[in-house]
Protein backbone atom coordinates (compact mmCIF):
# COMPACT_ATOMS: atom_id res chain seq x y z
CA UNK A 1 0.00 0.00 0.00
CA UNK A 2 1.38 3.55 -1.14
CA UNK A 3 1.47 5.65 1.58
CA UNK A 4 2.62 9.64 1.59
CA UNK A 5 4.24 11.87 4.10
CA UNK A 6 2.06 13.16 6.27
CA UNK A 7 1.96 17.05 6.42
CA UNK A 8 3.54 18.87 9.22
CA UNK A 9 0.14 20.28 10.59
CA UNK A 10 -1.47 16.37 10.93
CA UNK A 11 1.45 15.38 12.63
CA UNK A 12 1.18 18.04 15.05
CA UNK A 13 -2.45 17.73 15.54
CA UNK A 14 -2.12 14.03 16.65
CA UNK A 15 0.22 15.44 19.31
CA UNK A 16 -2.37 18.27 20.21
CA UNK A 17 -4.90 15.52 20.27
CA UNK A 18 -3.66 13.07 22.87
CA UNK A 19 -3.22 16.24 25.37
CA UNK A 20 -6.71 16.74 25.35
CA UNK A 21 -7.67 13.31 25.65
CA UNK A 22 -5.03 11.03 26.68
CA UNK A 23 -7.13 7.92 26.60
CA UNK A 24 -6.05 8.08 22.75
CA UNK A 25 -2.60 7.32 23.76
CA UNK A 26 -2.63 3.89 22.02
CA UNK A 27 -4.62 4.89 18.62
CA UNK A 28 -2.28 8.05 18.21
CA UNK A 29 0.86 5.69 18.54
CA UNK A 30 -0.40 3.33 16.01
CA UNK A 31 -1.44 5.59 13.52
CA UNK A 32 2.37 7.40 13.96
CA UNK A 33 4.03 3.77 13.75
CA UNK A 34 2.76 2.74 10.81
CA UNK A 35 4.61 5.46 9.15
CA UNK A 36 7.66 4.12 10.48
CA UNK A 37 6.78 0.86 9.11
CA UNK A 38 6.15 1.52 5.63
CA UNK A 39 9.96 1.02 4.26
CA UNK A 40 8.48 3.06 0.98
CA UNK A 41 8.29 6.05 2.87
CA UNK A 42 10.89 8.85 2.74
CA UNK A 43 10.04 11.76 5.07
CA UNK A 44 11.22 15.15 3.64
CA UNK A 45 10.28 17.49 6.29
CA UNK A 46 12.22 16.49 9.29
CA UNK A 47 10.07 17.81 11.91
CA UNK A 48 7.65 16.16 11.47
CA UNK A 49 9.70 12.94 11.22
CA UNK A 50 11.10 14.02 14.86
CA UNK A 51 7.56 14.25 15.99
CA UNK A 52 6.20 10.75 14.06
CA UNK A 53 9.17 9.37 16.31
CA UNK A 54 8.04 10.70 19.03
CA UNK A 55 4.30 9.65 19.07
CA UNK A 56 5.06 6.06 17.57
CA UNK A 57 6.54 5.79 21.05
CA UNK A 58 4.31 7.66 23.96
CA UNK A 59 2.10 4.29 24.72
CA UNK A 60 5.88 3.10 26.30
CA UNK A 61 5.08 1.53 29.55
CA UNK A 62 7.89 1.32 32.18
CA UNK A 63 4.95 -0.94 34.18
CA UNK A 64 1.40 -2.17 33.91
CA UNK A 65 0.04 0.98 35.20
CA UNK A 66 2.28 3.62 34.13
CA UNK A 67 3.31 5.26 30.91
CA UNK A 68 7.27 6.85 30.29
CA UNK A 69 5.72 9.79 28.99
CA UNK A 70 2.67 11.99 30.20
CA UNK A 71 0.68 15.21 30.03
CA UNK A 72 4.71 17.22 30.81
CA UNK A 73 5.77 15.52 27.95
CA UNK A 74 2.86 16.50 25.78
CA UNK A 75 2.64 20.05 26.50
CA UNK A 76 6.42 20.48 26.13
CA UNK A 77 6.30 19.48 22.49
CA UNK A 78 3.53 21.41 21.68
CA UNK A 79 5.83 24.43 22.85
CA UNK A 80 8.62 22.45 20.96
CA UNK A 81 6.96 21.89 17.92
CA UNK A 82 4.85 24.55 17.42
CA UNK A 83 4.19 25.66 13.90
CA UNK A 84 3.34 29.10 15.13
CA UNK A 85 6.86 29.95 16.76
CA UNK A 86 8.98 28.28 14.07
Amino acid sequence: MSMNEPIFKEVYNQLYKVNKDISLREEIAEWAQKFLENDDLIFKDEKSWDLIMILSGIDIETSPSEYLYGKEDFEKWLEEFNPQKN
